[in-house]
């Protein structure tokens, strides 16, 4: 028995990951140059290396640990295309996922899935 339900519109290299939780937070951030800063006469000047990367912390408020499992083997310190729904359509980055963080709850439930986790996360960084 499992708690995750696959998404038709989260995916990693286009296998169908849990839907995550309603809070999973997108984050459009841009990276300037060293260049880049204010002046004595305090003007600022940005050269813009790079624009609208995105980050996404991915949150799943309750797992079982098998499901948990599933997604560190899919994601953690791993590079890959990751398929996210945004606006009402689904879009695509090139990311990568450092840690899968989770807080173990209890075995005694789920006691063949591994038991439960809670408080999932894994932050997706656009390359």
């Amino acid at each position: 028995m499992s708690i995750g339900k696959l998404s038709s519109h989260w995916k990693v290299n286009g296998t169908a990951i849990y839907e995550p939780a309603p809070d999973t937070h997108i984050l459009h951030t841009s990276i300037s140059s060293a260049d880049s800063g204010r002046t004595e006469d305090g003007y600022m000047h940005i050269t813009w290396v790079r624009t609208d990367m995105v980050k996404i912390n991915l949150i799943w408020k309750a797992l079982t640990g098998l499901e948990v499992q599933n997604l560190v083997t899919l994601m953690q310190g791993k590079e890959f295309t990751l398929t996210y729904y945004e606006y009402g359509q689904e879009h695509t980055a090139d990311v990568y996922v450092s840690e899968v963080n989770y807080d173990k709850h209890t075995d005694a439930l789920y006691t063949e899935e591994g038991g439960i986790c809670i408080n999932v996360s894994a932050n997706a960084v656009e390359l």
